[in-house]
């Protein structure tokens, strides 16, 4: 350790050093004096330094560890996201065929399909001959069956109308998981 006196020698020789005015012997006690100072920093420092590099090996570490979850994450992410994409054309293509089915139960029981009233095809005469025979064919199937069967084709309906009116809720909340 240095005490008061080595300091203010120290001092002297720095300034005369700035000044110019050294000789040779007190060049060498200058230099004694500096590498004294740089080894008892690195003495003191080694520590440190030394935690510093074990605290930087760890985040190198840590970083590779997060880079790679990263990375797992994303392949995740988009594994998702086409899975999202494939609900949401399955959902389009069960609406589609939801709606065909409930045009064809609209033909089936009578009432006007939509695509008529959208094309204009809702002519008064039109209409009522298009609505006569469908009650026609209504009529003679109605009498070829039991109304057993029809009860159960009902039943059977209105079970599938229900589970097809929750399947795209059920695929909504997946998406949440």
């Amino acid at each position: 350790m240095w005490d008061e006196t080595k300091r203010q020698r120290y001092n002297q020789l720095r300034d005369r050093e700035w000044e110019g005015t050294l000789n040779a012997e007190e060049k060498t006690e200058l230099a004694t004096m500096m590498q004294e100072i740089c080894d008892m920093e690195a003495t003191y420092l080694q520590p440190a330094t030394e935690r510093i590099q074990q605290d930087t090996a760890h985040r190198r570490a840590e970083l590779e560890h997060v880079v790679e979850r990263n990375a797992q994450l994303e392949a995740l992410i988009h594994r998702k996201e086409a899975l999202l994409a494939r609900i949401n054309a399955f959902i389009a293509e069960v609406t589609a065929e939801q709606e065909v089915l409930q045009q064809a139960y609209r033909t089936i029981m009578g009432e006007p399909p939509h695509t008529i009233q959208r094309l204009h095809l809702n002519r008064p005469q039109l209409i009522a001959h298009r609505l006569a025979r469908r009650i026609n064919t209504e009529v003679r199937r109605a009498l070829a069956t039991s109304h057993q069967e029809e009860a159960t084709h009902l039943q059977r309906l209105a079970e599938l109308e229900e589970a097809l009116q929750a399947a795209p809720l059920r695929l909504v909340q997946m998406r949440r998981y």
